[in-house]
């Protein structure tokens, strides 16, 4: 909650709580790829960081930042080589989670004073 209001992020709140619950869920597959040697947890989180590092000099409404860093996302994931088509909606959910979990890890948005990992 901190980092929400911090971050001037309270209409955000709602699709934070939402997705926040997978937390747990998206840090045990990030393991079993780090243990592989894959480090797709590191380059995941990298990459939205760089989304956020780069909209942040574009765009000055927190709440905007949030939903476009999103957009960018999905449009990355789209436009990759990698890329199985999969209904929207379904992709939209697990941006979502990915960017949510890049909020609570503190790699986008500014993070309060003494705080590691914020639960939002």
């Amino acid at each position: 909650m901190k980092k929400i209001e911090f971050n001037d992020l309270m209409p955000v709140k709602e699709t934070i709580d939402d997705y926040k619950i997978f937390y747990s869920k998206l840090d045990e597959k990030y393991k079993e790829f780090d243990k592989q040697g894959v480090n797709k947890s590191f380059s995941v989180l990298s990459v939205i960081r760089n989304i956020y590092n780069k909209l942040t000099g574009e765009i000055s409404d927190p709440q905007e930042l949030f939903y476009t860093i999103m957009d960018d996302v999905i449009e990355l994931i789209k436009n990759s080589k990698n890329y199985i088509e999969i209904p929207y909606e379904e992709l939209e959910i697990c941006v979502s989670i990915l960017v949510v979990d890049a909020f609570i890890r503190c790699k986008i948005f500014k993070n309060p004073e003494g705080y590691n990992y914020v639960i939002a």
